[in-house]
């Protein structure tokens, strides 16, 4: 076990440990409401019979965010929407939005739609800032550079999906020989050769024959490599910043197309700080909270990385809890 694993298996272990029961197999389908709209329990489906659950205190919705909901993504988020329909989406497909669509049902507030999480998914560039890009650069349909290539890697992704959209052509990571000596390579010479043998990598010995083989301007290519030798030969990317991989490219030359893998979308219920479900009038709904990427607007409309989804997963559910626990002692009282 690692990473996600880890941290769910000791969280389910202390809730079991603490008297949680859980129900598997059970899909929710309704709030239920009082006359005051406040939330009272839910109504699922559990081995083909539906069945009530009353809520004392509270129910929290976390249920991820429109993974794999094509006409919500369709709606809400054109990046995800198209990731669905052309790239590879490893969220679990479970995650379909179903607890924002239960909250809308009630009056919830939607916040924080449109990005998602794209990574390289065969490189990994971006993904963790200790490890360094490779010498390499984006280019657009256009053959012109256009982003920080060493930046975090859903800041890259929005940027080459604007690209992609903006020219209706893909775009590409070029890379040389020289490259593949460098800290944080990602092919050595034998795997790379037989990327270019499945045709996941193109190979040329020239610009002029590497941007003919990706149907780029010539010209702007050649222009663009250089600009960049330029500025890695001083040490400085004056272009965009980039900190790691500064290197001149020299050699046989090799284009590998950007592709996304991703990871899910962002954005859902409006919460507050306390984690209350918020009306379209920033009101709180009685006894309605959100945790995770099933909550909006508090990592924003695209991904900063680093696993900050966590962060949300485990203290928005803590807090939920926390502010659930607090409401009730006081209505006792």
């Amino acid at each position: 076990m690692a990473g996600g694993t880890v941290l769910a298996q000791t969280l389910l272990k202390r809730a079991i440990e603490k008297g949680a029961k859980i129900s598997y197999d059970t899909t929710v389908t309704t709030l239920i409401t009082a006359n005051d709209h406040s939330i009272t329990g839910v109504k699922a489906r559990v081995k083909n019979q539906v069945t009530s659950f009353k809520a004392r205190y509270g129910v929290i919705l976390a249920t991820a965010s429109i993974d794999h909901n094509q006409a919500l993504a369709f709606q809400y988020s054109p990046q995800q929407y198209n990731d669905l329909l052309f790239n590879t989406c490893l969220s679990a497909k479970t995650d379909t939005g179903d607890g924002i669509l239960l909250g809308q049902s009630v009056g919830a507030a939607i916040q924080g739609m449109g990005g998602c999480i794209d990574f390289d998914g065969k490189t990994g560039n971006g993904t963790d800032n200790r490890v360094p890009a490779m010498p390499m650069i984006f280019v657009n349909g256009r053959g012109k550079r256009f982003v920080c290539e060493d930046a975090t890697y859903a800041y890259q992704y929005r940027a080459i999906f604007q690209q992609e959209k903006q020219f209706k052509t893909p775009t590409y990571m070029i890379f040389a020989d020289s490259s593949l000596q460098a800290d944080g390579a990602w092919w050595t010479a034998d795997s790379l050769s037989e990327d270019v043998k499945k045709g996941t990598v193109i190979a040329a010995d020239s610009l002029t024959d590497l941007a003919t083989a990706i149907n780029v301007p010539v010209d702007n290519l050649t222009a663009s490599v250089t600009a960049w030798n330029q500025q890695a030969s001083a040490g400085q990317d004056t272009e965009f910043g980039r900190q790691t991989g500064i290197q001149a490219l020299a050699g046989k030359w090799y284009a590998y197309r950007n592709r996304a893998t991703n990871l899910g979308a962002i954005g859902g219920l409006k919460i507050n700080v306390d984690c209350q479900v918020l009306d379209n009038f920033d009101q709180p709904i009685t006894n309605l909270y959100a945790a995770g990427l099933n909550a909006g607007g508090w990592i924003g409309q695209y991904y900063p990385g680093s696993g900050t989804a966590i962060a949300g997963i485990v203290h928005q559910g803590r807090k939920a809890a926390e502010t659930i626990s607090t409401l009730a002692a006081a209505r006792m009282s």
